[in-house]
């Protein structure tokens, strides 16, 4: 019995196999059976191309099929032909319509006859060795500027090559609709700047010039090694999904461009020509890691940035909405821009606004939890304005004056802190509870025009002038590692014309081993050097006392 049962599945599998077979042998037969060529009929009644089947390397177009005249290569008829790297159109054929040849990777070169005068969009994206294109002198339509072919009436690049020239004379002002697309050798797309534009062969660096209006959709999209790009200012209309399917790791725009840029895929942006960031302009960025608004930017709208869950690093004009939006509002807020709504990658965060009698007033904003770098331009930081921030680990401060009480407090993250020799104020606990502080670097603002040596005495001497309200407010106490121009202080030198080092101006320092006071010097503040265990020596030409504890 068991033997039967054997049998039976035996034969019962022999069965499967041999339709399986005759399946795949049915499928293949239906391959090769295609016929060379596959023809359509247009409205007028002549033929077009509807599909090419062959395998040759140089392909003739009839100009006949029948009795009917071919004119035209119908939608997708050669698309992803791997072999072909050469066709031959009649003259006759005077329309090729969408994608036609797209993704002819042998594809090397292409005539376009007299009487072409119809070319649409994508006919030969993702051709990664078309070279070069041919156009009839006679042709009232088309004309080959640069290696690319350009519609002349609007004087729109339709299609470019892997030695595409872009010139910057006028006579191309507009790209077309993907005229990029699928082109693996462009890297970069950046604004004229002067420099030769023709430089190499092989197109690497698409240069937009000046006098560009427009830029079509998909203009780029699908460049698999395009990593940055620079748009310029004089658009007057730019398409949607330009660059999707790039891997943008940045790119320059202004704010009208911004619907340009696929918004889950661009990595960077750095705003230009801005004088405020709107409510959405900026909303639903969630592959965002770097943001850059420029210092020309004088208004933040709330929650701007909201949904830009990926973000790693911010550089912002001012903190809050306003460079002079009141302390203890929610304007003032670091959170602000990004809303009070949750979102993906965003993590609630408190942020205190008022301490005052024991009381305590905080306001709920949603953070990009990886956020770890931000860089300030503006003046002040304002009250508790970064309060909480659990995922900051580098602040740089440009031309910053004044931190205001609590601004940092419980940055529990906080590695490193930048800033320049504008600084006058620090709050109270502004750095609380910022253990994990490493160092502290202070620069000179304008390096132009002085020494090293100068440009060192200019920020010792600005620092020991910085009023602090209590240990707590000197990211010193913690990270005990002050560099003065990118040079760890271990032999302190205050330079002459000092008259002070304020009160907690290096507490914890122990990072000095060596002080040098001047004659001008005639005060030091309560616990200025409290802490700095590491001094072996001190030059004390001043009246005043140094005391380390």
């Amino acid at each position: 019995m068991k033997k039967s049962k054997k049998i039976i599945i035996t034969v019962v599998l022999a069965l499967l196999l041999s339709a399986m077979l005759v399946a795949c042998g049915e499928t293949e037969a239906a391959k090769t059976d295609l016929p060379e060529w596959e023809w359509g009929v247009t409205a007028s009644g002549t033929a077009y191309v509807k599909a090419y089947n062959g395998t040759a390397k140089s392909v003739n177009v009839p100009s006949m099929n029948g009795d009917k005249e071919v004119t035209e290569i119908g939608e997708g008829a050669f698309s992803g032909n791997t072999t072909m790297m050469n066709v031959n159109l009649p003259s006759s054929v005077t329309s090729i319509r969408q994608s036609a040849f797209k993704g002819c990777e042998g594809l090397r070169n292409f005539i376009i006859s007299e009487n072409m005068t119809n070319l649409e969009e994508r006919a030969f994206s993702s051709c990664p060795n078309l070279k070069t294109f041919t156009v009839s002198a006679n042709n009232e339509k088309y004309a080959l500027v640069g290696n690319s072919v350009v519609e002349k009436e609007t004087k729109t690049l339709l299609y470019s090559t892997t030695s595409t020239k872009i010139p910057t004379d006028g006579s191309v002002l507009a790209f077309g609709a993907y005229a990029f697309e699928g082109n693996k050798n462009v890297t970069k797309v950046k604004t004229e700047d002067g420099d030769d534009n023709n430089k190499t062969t092989v197109l690497t660096e698409i240069v937009v010039p000046l006098c560009l209006q427009k830029i079509g959709t998909g203009a780029f999209a699908s460049c698999p090694n395009l990593k940055t790009a620079e748009l310029p200012e004089t658009l007057s209309s730019v398409g949607t999904d330009v660059f999707k399917g790039c891997p943008l790791e940045n790119v320059v725009l202004t704010p009208e461009e911004l619907p340009c840029l696929t918004k889950d895929e661009v990595q960077g942006i750095e705003l230009i020509g801005a004088q405020s960031v709107g409510k959405e302009e900026l909303n639903d960025f969630t592959a965002l890691k770097t943001l850059v608004i420029p210092d020309s930017v004088t208004e933040i709208a709330a929650g701007a940035l909201y949904g830009c869950g990926a973000l790693e690093s911010i550089t912002l004009p001012f903190v809050g909405g306003r460079e002079d939006a009141a302390d203890k509002t929610k304007e003032s807020m670091f959170g602000y821009i990004f809303g009070r709504d949750p979102y993906d990658g965003g993590r609630g965060t408190s942020q205190l606004a008022d301490m005052q009698d024991g009381k305590e007033k905080y306001y709920l904003f949603y953070l990009p939890k990886n956020l770890k770098t931000v860089n300030v331009h503006g003046y002040r930081v304002p009250y508790g304005s970064f309060f909480n921030c659990k995922s900051l680990q580098t602040i740089n401060l440009v031309r910053t004056q004044e931190i205001g009480d609590y601004a940092f407090m419980y940055c529990s993250a906080l590695q490193t802190v930048f800033m320049n020799d504008s600084m006058q104020k620090m709050g109270v606990q502004a750095f609380y509870q910022c253990a994990e502080l490493d160092k502290v670097y202070v620069e000179k603002i304008q390096v132009g025009g002085t020494s090293d040596e100068d440009r060192l005495k200019q920020v010792v001497k600005a620092w020991c002038e910085i009023e602090f309200a209590n240990n707590y407010s000197n990211p010193v106490s913690y990270a005990k590692k002050i560099y003065f121009n990118d040079v760890l202080c271990t032999n302190l030198t205050v330079p002459e014309g000092t008259t002070a080092v304020k009160s907690y101006a290096f507490y914890n320092a122990t990072c000095i081993e060596t002080v040098s006071l001047p004659e001008t010097l005639n005060f030091i503040g309560d616990y200025a050097f409290h802490g700095c265990t590491g001094i072996r020596t001190v030059d004390n030409k001043s009246s005043a006392q140094l005391k380390t504890e």
